[in-house]
């Protein structure tokens, strides 16, 4: 074992749960009750962390350290798969959720931070309030990770009160951000004829795809009120939003700070591959470009643009009341 390695890995692994180093400095004197010079030695590398140090901060910060790899992280691109059960999570799950909760909240005091996502699912911030979007996605995620012959039908998922306030937490940061979103022209298609697969197959009511359906319209409703003005409601942050020509294969986020660097790709449905590599976030950046070139933008301008879309989408969803 090369425990410089690990070492490296763990000095790392702590700068990437709380990536402003003010915050850090402070979080860390605090929980090992030493002074802040103290631990700017320590993150120098003037001296090292004891293993008492390392085993609270493990504890405190949610770092497994018997998870730590041992190759050269400057060597290799170091990613990290989330998964996370959301029908019965554990503490862990927990955990991870608020991991990313923590790093939202860790942009609050930077100037300029920016979230940029291409989409063909509804993202996150945008159905996380509205129950019946929310569990139906959870409803799908348990139907394609399930290995049962019987699959659990909508009406017996249920969205604990715990989830939905972690969830709520991230989502609450996520729209302090700059944001600005991709989605694939067949977005609203692809959701729909999901609802209408699982109706045909008795895993949906009539009444519960109405009650999707009265939320999907609602979300309709906040795009349009976003890309008319531009501007987050609940935040006032900006957002631009775009309705690209091509289809989009694989969903890709970024965040984005002038000394933090985060790409996730989604897989799994809800779940996603994490990097801090900063090639990983310069392509993916690179993606998002190629796109938006390739894109319409409906926010502020191209009105013409945004009401047909709005109006196909809303045609669509409305679709569903033949259920």
């Amino acid at each position: 074992m090369n425990y410089e390695a690990l070492y490296t890995n763990f000095l790392e692994e702590i700068v990437h749960k709380i990536p402003q180093k003010t915050r850090l400095v402070n979080i860390l004197a605090d929980i090992l009750c030493i002074s802040k010079e103290a631990v700017y030695r320590r993150l120098r590398g003037e001296m090292q962390f004891s293993f008492q140090e390392a085993m609270i901060i493990s504890r405190e910060l949610h770092i497994p350290l018997d998870t730590l790899e041992t190759n050269n992280s400057h060597a290799s691109k170091p990613f990290k798969l989330n998964l996370i059960e959301y029908i019965n999570p554990a503490e862990s799950d927990f955990a991870l959720m608020e991991e990313m909760t923590e790093i939202m909240k860790s942009f609050k005091n930077i100037a300029e931070p920016e979230v940029g996502e291409i989409t063909n699912i509804l993202p996150q911030p945008l159905y996380v309030n509205y129950e019946n979007i929310f569990r139906f996605y959870l409803f799908k995620w348990n139907y394609q990770t399930n290995n049962s012959i019987k699959a659990t039908p909508y009406k017996d998922i249920i969205v604990l009160d715990k989830l939905k306030k972690t969830q709520g937490e991230y989502v609450k940061w996520a729209k302090r951000i700059n944001t600005e979103y991709v989605f694939d022209p067949l977005l609203f298609q692809y959701l729909v004829t999901n609802i209408k697969y699982f109706y045909y197959v008795g895993l949906i009511s009539h009444e519960d795809a109405q009650l999707i359906k009265q939320d999907l319209l609602k979300i309709l409703d906040d795009i349009d009120a976003m890309s008319r003005t531009g501007i987050i409601k609940e935040s006032g942050k900006k957002i631009n939003i775009y309705i690209s020509d091509v289809n989009v294969d694989t969903n890709y986020i970024y965040v984005a700070t002038p000394d933090y660097h985060l790409t996730i790709i989604k897989v799994f449905l809800l779940n996603g591959i994490a990097s801090t590599d900063t090639k990983t976030f310069e392509e993916v950046k690179r993606w998002m470009q190629s796109f938006k070139r390739q894109s319409r933008l409906i926010t502020v301008s191209g009105e013409k643009e945004r009401r047909s879309f709005l109006k196909e989408q809303h045609d669509l969803i409305d679709s569903l009341s033949q259920l």
